[in-house]
């Protein structure tokens, strides 16, 4: 077996650049549909051909294919042999497959192991020192007479498959992570800010996070300089933020308007001359 994207900064893991194979190790462990698995998109090594020779052991020679564990991409090469001893009397069942052992160094990492007990299956990706584990491609049964298998290696399904949804669990509206958006999740992050508006001249808006938006426009009658104004009654305040309030005066003269009191439901504004009129703008919830 040949090991792609595994620990050890050196030309045999990376052949090019300068991306560490723990990197590209942990990018492609993230970027899995499935933590381990056998690599759907390439050829699949749990094809076999099966021999039973005379001196107590099954040999099975494997097809070549690809098989990732957490990120570590293993080759497994055509015509790879794996050995299973046979009993002399009765059965005995186990499981064969390949371990990942990041406590070896070099190409001891990776091997086949046979096992008639539970597997050990580490999170390798947050274990990067002496992290183990053990990847099962069949369950066997054997015998003294020969060798049965069972094929239970997880395949990870290609890259179409994946983004038809078949993999995807919907985050959370307030997930930051990179994982990629469900249309579910796009609809969610949506309905967070979506509106409500009573789109007038003098109208309010609210989101849907709670915010609340109003805008006018107040005639100052003649003779007048003091003005109270009533919010429109959609979306009510509960608190008011702030208002801004600008003049309006096509006589050019001078002008200013000052906003005087203020509360949920309305405001006070005051003008240096009658008929300045006044637009506003208040933000609250």
């Amino acid at each position: 077996m040949i090991p792609i994207t595994f620990n050890k900064d050196d030309l045999n893991n990376v052949k090019k650049g300068n991306v560490r194979g723990q990197d590209l190790a942990s990018f492609l462990s993230i970027s899995m549909p499935k933590r381990a698995g056998v690599l759907d998109i390439f050829d699949d090594p749990c094809g076999y051909v099966q021999i039973v020779p005379s001196t107590g052991y099954a040999t099975i020679t494997m097809k070549k294919g690809y098989v990732n564990i957490y990120g570590r991409c293993i080759y497994v090469e055509q015509g790879e042999q794996v050995q299973i001893a046979l009993p002399a009397s009765g059965t005995i069942t186990g499981t064969f497959g390949i371990r990942v052992d990041l406590g070896e160094t070099g190409a001891n990492e990776v091997a086949w192991f046979t096992k008639t007990t539970t597997l050990q299956q580490d999170n390798i990706l947050n274990n990067e020192i002496n992290g183990l584990y053990e990847f099962a491609l069949y369950n066997y049964t054997a015998t003294s007479s020969g060798l049965t298998l069972t094929k239970i290696a997880t395949v990870i399904q290609n890259i179409d498959d994946y983004l038809k949804g078949a993999n995807f669990t919907t985050p959370l509206t307030n997930d930051n992570s990179t994982k990629l958006a469900t249309t579910e999740f796009s609809q969610n992050l949506v309905n967070t800010i979506r509106t409500v508006a009573n789109k007038k001249r003098n109208g309010s808006l609210k989101l849907d996070n709670g915010l609340i938006i109003k805008w006018g426009w107040v005639n100052t009658p003649a003779g007048e300089t003091t003005v109270d104004v009533i919010f429109d009654t959609n979306y009510s305040f509960s608190t008011v933020y702030s208002i801004i309030a600008t003049p309006q005066d096509n006589d050019g003269r001078d002008m200013w308007v000052q906003i005087q009191t203020y509360s949920n439901t309305g405001f006070r504004y005051v003008v240096y001359r009658d008929r300045t009129n006044c637009f506003y703008m208040a933000i609250g919830v």
